[in-house]
């Protein structure tokens, strides 16, 4: 059985990772996908590389074309809670890129919305599925580190200048390294937070440094804008 897929908006993570996931299942077809006129401005060259894909700047389009059963939300950090609703809305399973919502609130309004509607709402984890951290995950389950009394998992750059951007670490990047981490270790017994905006302060966050405790493990999320030496993504110890 064929499922129809439309997808909102078009932009990096749709191009470089739905696309080209979609593209290998048979039973899955990318069908439409929405963008607003302003972000077709002078870029539809694009568009070209996908015939098969209808393109459209009208969100009804895909709300009430019956074929369409799932609603792919890739847009804007700020827009993913008003696009997972319209979905549900219309009887579409969604699944939504990272971070799911800005609050709690907001998430389990989502949850609760789909629950009454009998239809499926979740985020996109692609990232449990990367090679490096499948092989970390692998080498953690087999036990051949020993006993773990620390973890570190990394996004680390020298890129000062995305801190004016307004779009902070933790729900760029961090989000995808606390995702792993609770994908293994599920919901730590207390989690400390330092999360700074050292460069544009107010602007946008730009140096994260999350531990999450497990007992006596503990397991350190950091992202930094400013690091001129790069770190390996993962570093364990254990004893």
């Amino acid at each position: 059985m064929l499922m129809n897929v439309a997808i909102i908006g078009f932009g990096n993570a749709v191009v470089n990772y739905h696309l080209p996931y979609l593209d290998k299942k048979e039973n899955i077809k990318v069908k439409t996908i929405y963008r607003r006129e302003e972000d077709r401005v002078g870029d539809t060259e694009r568009e070209l590389l996908y015939p098969e894909i209808t393109f459209t700047t009208i969100i009804q389009d895909i709300l009430q074309d019956d074929e369409i059963e799932l609603i792919v939300v890739a847009t804007h950090v700020d827009s993913h809670i008003e696009y997972a609703k319209l979905a549900l809305e219309h009887e579409k399973h969604v699944l939504v890129e990272k971070p799911f919502a800005s609050t709690s609130a907001e998430a389990k309004d989502i949850f609760e919305l789909a629950t009454r509607k009998n239809l499926i709402a979740m985020a996109n984890q692609n990232r449990r599925f990367d090679g490096d951290f499948l092989t970390l995950k692998k080498v953690i389950e087999g036990g051949k580190l020993g006993n773990i009394v620390e973890i570190q998992s990394h996004y680390d750059y020298f890129q000062p200048q995305y801190a004016r951007s307004g779009f902070g670490l933790l729900h760029g990047l961090a989000v995808h390294t606390i995702d792993q981490l609770i994908s293994i270790y599920g919901v730590a017994d207390r989690i400390d937070y330092d999360v700074r905006s050292l460069i544009a302060p107010g602007e946008s966050d730009d140096y994260i440094d999350i531990d999450f405790r497990y007992g006596r493990m503990k397991a350190t999320i950091k992202c930094s804008l400013l690091v001129k030496i790069e770190h390996p993504k993962f570093i364990v110890h254990g004893n």
